[in-house]
């Protein structure tokens, strides 16, 4: 009966958060963070949590979105700091490249004339996913009046994400990445040093957008990502040199995610990322989200 009736709630979370997207949010930041939580997760998910004994890999990201209060935590989420922290540990240039930083402030007024910069990315140092490709035939009006809804929507609060509470909102532009169009993404999954999974998305921001799961060997795991196709894709020519650079890049972490790009005969830095996808994104089957959550140890001094 009480399986019935959880599988009921799901349904009828599922389908309001489909249907009433804006209402669902504000119902979401009504609730205290903890309730608030269980709340996305139980919508994600379509299961209820388990955050005081968390086994899955999505629940151990709410746990730390929850518990973890380290300063680490911070110093690895802030855009601008997290470039310096990566050439400090991968100090050579021509093992990882960092894409180039146009500029950084706190106001977009004083931003520099995007038509004269060529290819650009214009992003807040505190957050993820907010991101603006230029250029793109946009008046500069109309750019910064995007970007500073950043600043309103408060980064970090509606997700509970408390790191990217902790940090000032400052602005960066970066040089596009070599090429044209949009590059595999190599997310590497890292525990204890360690890169264990790789994920690759692929033609992101389309709705070919791709995502799978390899191991460090480049054998495709049979995890996959409910939201997005699931294409293999070859493996990528600098493979072992971007895993050598996610041993020291993760160095010292229980998790982190570390964010790598194979572009124009070099691999490219991307970010950190402790809190992937605010621990919402579901995989399919739950046992590859229980995998994943086998390989991370949570540190037993924060428990």
């Amino acid at each position: 009966m009480r399986g019935a009736g959880l599988g009921a709630a799901m349904t009828i979370v599922a389908k309001a958060r489909k249907t009433f997207r804006p209402l669902y949010w504000r119902v979401a930041s009504l609730l205290p963070v903890p309730a608030r939580r269980r709340f996305l997760f139980l919508a994600r998910h379509r299961r209820w949590p388990d955050l005081r004994d968390p086994h899955g890999f999505s629940e151990k990201i709410n746990w730390r979105i929850l518990h973890d209060r380290r300063q680490m935590l911070v110093d690895f989420s802030d855009k601008l700091e997290m470039r310096r922290l990566a050439r400090e540990r991968v100090p050579d240039p021509a093992m990882m490249r960092l894409p180039e930083l146009l500029w950084q402030g706190d106001s977009l007024e004083d931003l520099p004339d995007l038509q004269a910069v060529g290819p650009w990315v214009l992003k807040p140092n505190n957050g993820t996913g907010t991101v603006v490709f230029g250029p793109d035939g946009r008046s500069r009006e109309e750019i910064i009046r995007r970007a500073q809804a950043w600043r309103s929507s408060a980064p970090g609060e509606l997700l509970g994400e408390w790191a990217y509470t902790q940090i000032p909102t400052r602005y960066l532009l970066e040089g596009r990445l070599p090429g044209g169009g949009t590059p595999a993404d190599y997310k590497l999954l890292c525990f204890d040093g360690e890169p264990r999974v790789i994920q690759v998305h692929t033609e992101r921001f389309s709705d070919a957008h791709s995502l799978c799961h390899y191991t460090p060997e480049w054998e495709l795991l049979p995890g996959r990502s409910a939201k997005w196709r699931n294409d293999p894709v070859p493996r990528p020519e600098r493979l072992d040199l971007m895993l050598e650079i996610a041993r020291r890049l993760s160095a010292g972490w229980d998790f982190i995610r570390i964010d790598l790009y194979d572009v124009d005969g070099a691999v490219w830095f991307g970010e950190f990322s402790p809190y992937p996808g605010a621990g919402t994104s579901r995989f399919v089957p739950y046992a590859f989200d229980e995998y994943l959550g086998s390989l991370w140890t949570l540190p037993e001094h924060l428990r």
